[in-house]
């Protein structure tokens, strides 16, 4: 896959072929790598293929539960396959960053209480991570690799934060809820008045409704502290969330995996066309080769000499070298990216830009002309990503990506929702336009250095904003459910 576009593209893959011959002469070594968020450090491993160019980049997301950055848990599963990844791909001339999750391992003291984890939560993380490394001069693309949970924080993290690739690796495509349902139910065929209970939980919690009693025999899975984040994870369908992708994506998956099912990967592929969907003979859930048989495939979790199956980093070594060279990697960026992000009403909104600072000069009227078109943001275009339709201003913006530009004047102000996606901010086709909107101007009392964008909740729905210097611009919106 992947057909090469141009002479650029073509560069970065031959650089890379050059790294893995480099990298396998003189062995990578690991470096802290960490992520500082408002409430704590997220600690992370950055693996270099030994060049001194620049090179693309994976971040492996993590599965779930008390999985760390080398893909173990507990005394169960030592199979040190993130670890192994990381190491295979490096001899590739790929770098990775792999980390705990917030409240797991060296990332402890990053994590809430149980009670007040949110899915939600691991996405923002794994989308600022994203933004980090977009934001590294040594990379010439960012890739998201999930693996099992982590596929689906990946899928919404790679589409909110505009990685340049995605990759899914034992990843489900049905609900998780329905996913438990099948996992139980053999489990649980013979205990009629479990399996009821059982049922009667996942409703609740498909609900949102939490649930006050919870046989001992199934408080592992539903114990109270934990049911938030179940409500919270349930909600999302897969299938639906990686049609939203709009890069091509790579989905892998094991025919020996115990946990997650080939039809699984199957239906993500069919629920994305342009996916490339490749089924691994023999390999289970740690990307080992393991029999078919329960017993003997799970002796392998705690086996960590057992090799990573080759056609993993095989697989994503080429889609990586295949993807095409972003824009951001053809001119040098001249203002940081960042993500404004909320949910509102159900809806997931971000807006991604390239974040202009004022540094002593005149803005309204001056550096942004009156009556001309404009970006508020620097570099590639900025992105409002919506996955609602949404009434904007009276302008109905159906579900997807957009680029936000705008016309400024000294009494008016229009903002422009144009569907024309991923150009440089210099490119404007009015053409697309799919209207535009005005936005109502307020005086800072304290001027904005930055240009910051901002997505609030208010009484009846929501509110996009911007800041720079000493003005204020903002329109509000409503959701309309699909």
């Amino acid at each position: 896959m992947g057909r090469l576009r141009n002479q650029s593209a073509l560069r970065t893959l031959l650089a890379c072929a050059a790294a893995a011959t480099l990298a396998a002469e003189t062995p990578p070594a690991d470096v802290a790598f960490d992520l500082t968020t408002p409430t704590g450090v997220i600690a992370g491993t950055l693996r270099m293929p030994a060049v001194s160019y620049k090179v693309p980049v994976v971040l492996i997301i993590a599965g779930s539960g008390p999985t760390d950055r080398n893909g173990n848990s507990g005394a169960q599963v030592k199979g040190n396959t993130y670890a192994m990844l990381a190491d295979a791909l490096a001899a590739r001339g790929i770098a990775t960053v792999r980390y705990d999750k917030r409240g797991i391992a060296a990332s402890r003291p990053a994590g809430p209480p149980e009670v007040d984890m949110r899915f939600e939560i691991g996405v923002a993380d794994a989308s600022a991570w994203i933004e980090k490394l977009r934001n590294d001069t040594r990379f010439t693309s960012v890739t998201v690799a999930g693996h099992s949970e982590g596929s689906l924080v990946g899928m919404l993290a790679a589409r909110q934060a505009r990685a340049d690739g995605y990759v899914s690796i034992a990843g489900i495509a049905r609900r998780a809820s329905d996913v438990l349902r099948t996992q139980t139910q053999p489990q649980l065929a013979s205990m009629p008045a479990l399996a009821e209970a059982n049922e009667s939980i996942l409703k609740s919690l498909e609900a949102g409704k939490t649930v006050d009693t919870v046989p001992p025999a199934l408080f592992a899975l539903y114990r109270p502290s934990v049911q938030p984040y179940l409500i919270s994870w349930f909600r999302y369908l897969p299938s639906a969330e990686i049609a939203m992708l709009k890069r091509p994506a790579l989905i892998l998956q094991g025919t020996t995996d115990i946990q997650v099912a080939v039809d699984e990967a199957r239906a993500l592929a069919a629920a994305k066309p342009d996916a490339t969907l490749k089924i691994i003979d023999g390999m289970n859930h740690l990307l080992k080769t393991a029999p078919a048989d329960r017993a003997a495939n799970i002796a392998t979790y705690a086996n960590a000499e057992l090799p990573l199956v080759a056609d993993v980093p095989d697989a994503i070594a080429a889609y990586v070298k295949g993807l095409s060279l972003p824009q951001h990697a053809l001119a040098e960026r001249k203002s940081p990216r960042t993500v404004a992000a909320a949910e509102i009403d159900g809806c997931r909104i971000a807006v991604e830009y390239g974040q202009l600072g004022v540094r002593d000069r005149a803005i309204w009227g001056a550096l942004v002309p009156w009556n001309r078109q404009w970006m508020p943001g620097a570099d590639e275009a900025t992105t409002l990503t919506t996955s609602e339709s949404m009434v904007l201003g009276g302008l109905t913006v159906p579900a997807g990506d957009h680029t936000l530009f705008a016309v400024p004047s000294e009494d008016n102000f229009l903002l422009l929702v144009n569907n024309q996606i991923y150009q440089f901010h210099t490119q404007y086709d009015a053409s697309r336009d799919l209207g535009r909107v005005k936005m109502a101007m307020k005086k800072l009392d304290q001027p904005a250095e930055l240009l910051r964008f901002e997505i609030r909740k208010t009484v009846t729905g929501g509110e996009l904003a911007f800041a720079w210097a000493d003005r204020e611009y903002a329109v509000p919106f409503t959701i309309r459910p699909s």
